[in-house]
């Protein structure tokens, strides 16, 4: 008895001290962490593949609101100002990049999320944003996607050699309201 009993003393006090230890390590909300880019910490794939990305780049040349919104046009995810769930699965499913990654479940729960958060909180308010005559709705998307990409990001993946990344991480997922 003594031999089971031991061992889930010292289990319980090591989940006592685990616990304790956590609460002593809160995000501090009032400090926005440096900006780093999320695939510097979390090796993700690009969903868009590069005829996509090479068609886009030649078309607008930087990396701008305009380009974003080629991306979702061009894969068949928006359309006129309108993302579609639907039609990010569909591209998904197809694009063969993604077809044995650790990411594309990620992918999919993160365009569902996304989308409908874009859809539904920003609707029509959204175009007062609008830069150079494109739709910002595809780059809040992106951004969002990003966003959940890299607190999501399956431990194979994380660069911790990257100083800050965790940093930003615990705040994003920690800080940022219905992240």
């Amino acid at each position: 008895m003594f031999r089971t009993v031991i061992p889930i003393v010292i289990w319980l006090l090591l989940l006592q001290y685990q616990c304790h230890a956590e609460q002593k390590t809160t995000t501090d909300c009032s400090k926005l962490p440096k900006s780093i880019a999320p695939q510097s910490c979390c090796r993700f794939p690009e969903p868009f593949q590069n005829p996509i990305l090479n068609e886009c780049y030649t078309l607008y040349n930087d990396i701008g609101q305009c380009f974003v919104e080629c991306l979702f046009n061009r894969s068949g995810i928006c359309h006129q100002g309108k993302c579609s769930y639907q039609r990010a699965i569909d591209y998904l499913d197809s694009e063969f990049a993604l077809q044995q990654s650790a990411f594309k479940d990620i992918y999919k729960r993160a365009f569902k999320k996304c989308i409908a958060k874009a859809n539904d909180v920003l609707g029509n308010m959204v175009k007062r944003f609008s830069r150079h005559g494109c739709h910002p709705l595809p780059e809040i998307i992106r951004f969002c996607i990003r966003n959940e990409m890299f607190t999501s990001c399956p431990n194979g993946y994380w660069n911790e050699r990257v100083p800050g990344c965790s940093k930003k991480r615990d705040f994003i997922r920690n800080c940022i309201k219905d992240n």
